[in-house]
């Protein structure tokens, strides 16, 4: 479920500074793929005006591309406080950023905002509807994808109705919005994949799995479909097709270490050995490359599951938790104070710290304090004359 970003119009921007030629620059460039370069002109036009919002906010784009999600929240902050007045375009890349980094409720207050402003705004009503359904807020979901069905001649939101009908169970519904999106797009990947979730629903396991190979004979880097097929089980597979597949997905230049982990995964399970060499060797070159989103737990736990070169795995998963943790407060350690002496005026052991929620406190000799609540505290009063200890332990005269 990938959100729209929003393009740049030249006309968005007044003025023709050296600022705004260099991002348009940029724009060319990233819009050829050419990434490294369009990133070069975003920060000269951020150098010559840093009050620039687009240039901020593509540049963020790209960091979170980059693998530096961290650094891409903090220039997508400094986007917005730069803008003079709310921009839809702004807000709209802003909440990809966002959701990206798994800030769900920033991101749908970002849309809204949008929508405020441009009320017709589609890219901003379908990345709302996109983060409703992520959060399980369906009725407010399929409201929007419904009036986005009205205004769009597209199969994206007869798809994302059809996720929604199937997380409802109600496999009537979704296989009539899987028909209206056909209609639009009979060559959508999506259609595959979530008729093998329908043919699952079903029990039609054999189906799901047919549904799942022509999916990836469509888009042989799909990562949901590869992830349904792995979940599959394996007596319903067709090894052959299965072989097939993988032998396509490692001719192919894929540096997914999720999709190419889980393809080791199934090579391995299902012993294809002709594609795994090529594969595995993908997989540890993937992961000496920057993180493509901010990692989950599932994310690190599914890398570690992968066999590959002990190297890349290790590197790899020191990487991701890393960058999982890196906005982490380390919680401070609780010192305990000297509690050689307590409030009731004896001598204890250090030891009663570890017992403060016992019914005593008692001291190293274990003779127990006289004193002991039973609450598992000691009074804040003194004895006037504290008893001997039966082990001959020395008391203070005065309380503390």
């Amino acid at each position: 479920m990938a959100l729209t970003v929003a393009p740049f119009s030249p006309a968005d921007s007044a003025g023709d500074s050296r600022a705004q030629r260099l991002f348009l620059e940029g724009q060319d460039l990233h819009r050829r793929g050419r990434i490294e370069g369009a990133l070069q002109r975003y920060e000269l036009a951020i150098a010559e005006d840093p009050a620039f919002p687009p240039a901020r906010i593509f540049r963020a784009i790209i960091l979170q591309r980059n693998g530096l999600p961290l650094q891409a929240l903090e220039e997508a902050e400094r986007a917005l406080d730069c803008m003079g007045h709310p921009d839809p375009g702004i807000l709209i890349n802003y909440g990809v950023i966002q959701k990206n980094a798994g800030r769900l409720d920033r991101a749908a207050q970002a849309y809204e905002q949008a929508l405020e402003l441009s009320p017709g705004l589609r890219s901003a009503q379908a990345n709302l509807a996109t983060i409703y359904l992520i959060q399980g807020r369906l009725d407010e979901a399929e409201q929007r994808f419904l009036d986005l069905t009205e205004r769009m001649e597209e199969a994206a939101p007869w798809l994302n109705l059809a996720r929604i009908a199937l997380l409802r169970q109600r496999q009537d519904d979704a296989r009539r919005c899987l028909e209206r999106a056909a209609d639009h797009d009979s060559s959508h990947p999506d259609l595959c994949l979530l008729k093998a979730r329908l043919e699952l629903q079903l029990r039609n396991d054999e189906e799901a799995f047919a549904a799942c190979i022509e999916g990836l004979r469509r888009a042989p880097a799909h990562g949901e479909l590869w992830q349904q097929l792995q979940m599959l089980e394996t007596r319903h597979f067709d090894l052959d097709a299965v072989e097939e597949r993988l032998l396509e997905l490692s001719r192919l230049e894929v540096n997914s270490a999720t999709v190419l982990s889980v393809a080791v995964d199934l090579c391995r399970k299902n012993w294809l050995w002709r594609p795994l060499p090529v594969l595995e060797r993908s997989l540890a070159a993937s992961l000496l490359q920057p993180l493509d989103r901010s990692p989950s737990v599932a994310d690190v736990f599914t890398l570690l599951g992968a066999a590959i070169p002990q190297r890349a795995h290790l590197g790899a998963a020191s990487r991701c938790w890393a960058t999982l943790t890196a906005a982490a407060v380390p919680l401070e350690p609780v010192v305990p104070g000297p509690w050689s002496r307590v409030h009731c005026g004896w001598e204890c052991s250090p030891r009663i710290y570890a017992a403060m929620r016992s019914a005593t406190w008692s001291w190293g000799c274990s003779n127990t304090c006289p004193m002991a609540e039973s609450s598992g505290g000691h009074t804040t009063m003194a004895l006037t004359t504290p008893p001997a200890c039966a082990n001959g332990c020395a008391t203070p005269s005065t309380a503390q």
